[in-house]
């Protein structure tokens, strides 16, 4: 697909995909590696120079569930929180093997700043390097060319780093109340008369995804001045949605699902996420996997590219070398932030 396709006009306008630019602060020679190859890389957050990172535990969830159970004021709320809390308690054992499952978690981390002094010092060379905009809604412009019937939206997960006790507390809660609307439907499909065996019987499941979301997003307060926003990925989300799609292997057409499993290892295969590589990095030698784009390469996917502070980069000869790359309608700015 040609490069018009690929522009933001036409992510926005055609394919119905409004933006949502986040910026990745880095070198100029990672600029120029990601334009050449089209790719960003999902790093190892196992070997992250914040020691704290994924420091939050199931054990701590459970110590959040009980405090939150204690302190709502709500009987109704309080109730329904008892009965998830109850849920999780009775299928503890199961519910705790597959939270400490082994995870491999892999990370692109971008941030909702787009001209901060300590992004600029911290990831972008001393102020010397670029921040790029990355629209994320690019993937669900990808996803809906690849005929994978929604399977792909199980490769990453995105969100907003949770910085403090409020932010967490928040999240859980959002995911108890999508938990609620849930079994409230599982409850009347079923035919399942007393609404409480349905909570006690299936809540926990709902608990496991609040836990893992926390544990995925969780960052201590001291880089709360970074408003990281991530694309997380999990080289199991891979096997575990193969392991989905094969599932349905006897209930659909056999066409449809050599299809639906053939496009989803196509996609896979062209976003690069299938195999770790390695790389050097300040914090030593690091696995990354790859996110490449190039099948929908263009300024829908990089809409901006911000010059740092003290960047010696000629913007007309860097707007030269995007266009010759395949990033026309990329817009290039420069930094505000008075220094140089």
């Amino acid at each position: 697909m040609n490069e018009f396709y690929n522009k933001l006009k036409y992510f926005e306008e055609t394919e119905k995909k409004p933006a949502e630019i986040y910026y990745h602060y880095t070198s100029l020679d990672a600029l120029y590696s990601i334009v050449k190859s089209h790719t960003f890389r999902l790093m190892s957050l196992k070997s992250s120079n914040d020691r704290t990172e994924l420091y939050y535990k199931p054990e701590n969830f459970v110590s959040d569930i009980s405090r939150l159970c204690e302190v709502e004021e709500d009987e109704n709320t309080k109730k329904y929180y008892g009965l998830l809390k109850s849920s999780l308690e009775s299928h503890k054992d199961k519910l705790w093997k597959d939270l400490k499952a082994k995870q491999q978690p892999y990370a692109l981390c971008l941030s909702t700043k787009k001209d901060n002094l300590t992004h600029w010092d911290r990831y972008a060379n001393n102020c010397t390097g670029v921040a790029i905009g990355l629209n994320v809604k690019a993937l669900d412009v990808l996803y809906s060319r690849t005929a994978t019937y929604g399977f792909a939206l199980g490769l990453f997960d995105f969100g907003q780093a949770l910085y403090t006790p409020k932010s967490i507390d928040n999240c859980i809660k959002y995911e108890m109340i999508r938990g609620f609307e849930w079994l409230k439907h599982l409850n009347e499909t079923s035919g399942e008369k007393d609404l409480n065996k349905t909570f006690e019987k299936s809540g926990y499941l709902f608990m496991g995804a609040a836990c893992r979301n926390v544990m995925k997003f969780a960052k201590t307060q001291s880089f709360f001045d970074e408003d990281e926003f991530r694309i997380y990925f999990d080289p199991n989300n891979i096997k575990e949605t193969l392991h989905l799609i094969d599932s349905g292997k006897g209930q659909l057409e056999e066409e449809l699902f050599n299809n639906i499993r053939r496009h989803f290892v196509e996609l896979v295969d062209s976003l690069g996420i299938g195999k770790e590589d390695f790389a050097i990095t300040k914090s030593g030698i690091r696995g990354y996997h790859s996110l490449c784009f190039d099948e929908i390469w263009g300024s829908g996917v990089i809409p901006e590219i911000v010059l740092g502070p003290m960047c010696v980069q000629n913007k007309r000869e860097l707007q030269r070398f995007l266009k010759q790359n395949g990033l026309e309608g990329t817009k290039v700015t420069v930094s505000s932030v008075p220094i140089r």
